[in-house]
């Protein structure tokens, strides 16, 4: 009879089986005695003197003993592997082991004894995960459609049903290439996507239409990523419907297109009237001045300086709504952008006097682009006179240009009243004019708010940006635009 595992290892199997085997080994009789143990101490989660030498039903649970007895006497009777789940209790914690019982020789057995708790876990954790993935799937509020690498349907949920109107035993097995979902046209590009994602490429969402089972088109947006399930590269497509989205969208676009039209029609209809106002000023003072008093005349001159503002503000209207109808083109030429910049600055020299102000000019000579003149003349004098108007007397006025790698950036910046993070916000926005008036601040109240929002719509037709900075009020502000560089000889 083997009595210790020193007699056991000079057995050269057992020997190796002791090298390599990380659980637990017990030498256990057939009356259930434990005789000796393999193992470090760490993995008997109590002390070696409170079980050797005694029994099974001694130390185990009644119901654990019991089961531990019957594969005793198995393992003893058909001299064969018992192998067996054994659940228990230790320190109050619910611990879950494999025991293996091995026949060794008449009168002992070998208990070979793997603690499985945190294989356990990862089961439950796993089982709990696709629980959730499954419910997610299931009751999603969104079309979902899990596609294999060829566009075949692996599988669709609940959503997909009501918003396409197929059943998933009609699509399982299918390609979406012999169903008329998105049109012929469209299909060679959906596949591509679909090549790119398994290959790992990025893909971004897209809107398209889309047709029902009963041929009712609809929009939807599309987000598409790689998912892998059973070691199997898919694609989970998550629909969104935005049929009412985009009808809304449309009627919106009508609704603006009707209010571009019906305020380009007003503004040309009060334009004529303006000039004969202005017009009729101009004649008497032209034929009475010498005869009015001082105080007709100053009436007379408020009338043509309203004139002049509302014919201002008119101009602004229907270059907003010359902007928003997408027709306005740029007639673009090579122009001399150093040049122009100087230009906009001497035009504003006796503003800048007037209040007093210095200006510094950074510019590289004769620099040119492919730009509307015109245009681009409009948006640089609009940001440079708000930085005179908004910049106290003894101020900086700076103006920058630098031609970077693909692009142009010309800053204009001020040591004025600066912008908090809300008015930053409101600018380049329709009438987001910000009002200063009766806050204690040196500055004319006139203007549209249409200036900026106009600026932006410019540079974007050039291809460039506009944006400002500010560190807040009294802090100063700085504009900067940029715009693409452009060769000539592509051009030409």
């Amino acid at each position: 009879m083997v009595n210790s595992f020193k007699d056991l290892k000079k057995e050269f199997l057992l020997s190796n089986i002791l090298e390599i085997f990380s659980g637990l080994i017990f030498l256990i009789d057939r009356k259930g005695t434990y005789l000796d143990y393999y193992a470090d101490s760490d993995l008997l989660y109590t002390s070696p003197e409170l079980f050797l030498g005694k029994t099974i039903p001694e130390i185990m649970p009644e119901k654990s003993a019991e089961k531990q007895m019957y594969y005793l006497k198995q393992t003893f009777e058909t001299k064969e592997v018992q192998s067996f789940y054994a659940p228990l209790k230790i320190d109050g914690t619910l611990q879950h082991f494999i025991a293996n019982f091995v026949y060794y020789d008449d009168n002992s057995i070998l208990s070979f004894v793997q603690d499985i708790t945190q294989l356990e876990k990862v089961k439950t954790d796993l089982k709990e995960s696709e629980e959730l993935y499954h419910h997610l799937f299931s009751n999603a509020p969104l079309a979902i459609i899990i596609f294999d690498n060829e566009g075949y349907f692996v599988d669709v949920n609940e959503w997909f049903e009501r918003t396409f109107g197929y059943k998933r035993e009609e699509l399982l097995g299918k390609s979406f290439l012999d169903l008329n979902i998105v049109s012929k046209e469209l299909k060679p590009f959906l596949m591509e996507r679909l090549h790119d994602l398994m290959n790992e490429k990025r893909i971004e969402p897209i809107e398209y239409e889309a047709k029902r089972k009963d041929g009712k088109k609809i929009w939807i947006r599309t987000n598409t990523s790689l998912i892998s399930l059973r070691k199997k590269k898919l694609a989970m497509i998550i629909s969104q419907d935005i049929t009412e989205r985009k009808k809304a969208e449309k009627k919106l676009q009508e609704l603006n297109k009707m209010k571009s039209e019906l305020i380009r029609r007003t503004s040309h209809e009060l334009k004529t009237p303006l000039v004969s106002i202005k017009g009729f000023a101009d004649l008497l003072l032209e034929l009475y001045g010498n005869k009015l008093n001082k105080k007709i005349i100053n009436i007379i001159e408020e009338i043509k300086q309203g004139c002049t503002r509302l014919q201002n503000l008119i101009r602004d209207i229907l270059k907003t709504a010359q902007l928003e109808s997408g027709k306005l083109e740029l007639n673009k030429s090579k122009i001399n952008l150093s040049k122009l910049i100087k230009k906009c600055v001497f035009e504003s020299k006796g503003f800048i006097e007037l209040r007093k102000l210095n200006i510094q000019l950074d510019l590289p000579n004769n620099y040119h682009i492919y730009a509307e003149k015109e245009s681009l003349h409009q948006v640089i004098s609009n940001l440079l006179v708000n930085a005179i108007k908004y910049t106290p007397s003894g101020g900086m006025i700076r103006v920058r240009m630098e031609v970077k790698e693909d692009e142009i950036q010309i800053s204009i910046s001020d040591t004025g009243i600066g912008l908090t993070v809300a008015e930053q916000e409101q600018l380049f926005t329709q009438f987001g004019k910000i009002e200063h008036f009766g806050q204690g601040m040196d500055i004319n109240p006139e203007g549209s708010g249409l200036g900026l929002y106009i600026c932006k719509q410019i540079i974007n037709l050039h291809g460039g940006k506009i944006w400002v900075q500010s560190e807040g009020r009294n802090e100063g502000s700085t504009f900067y635009l940029t715009l693409p560089i452009e060769k000539f000889e592509d051009i030409n």
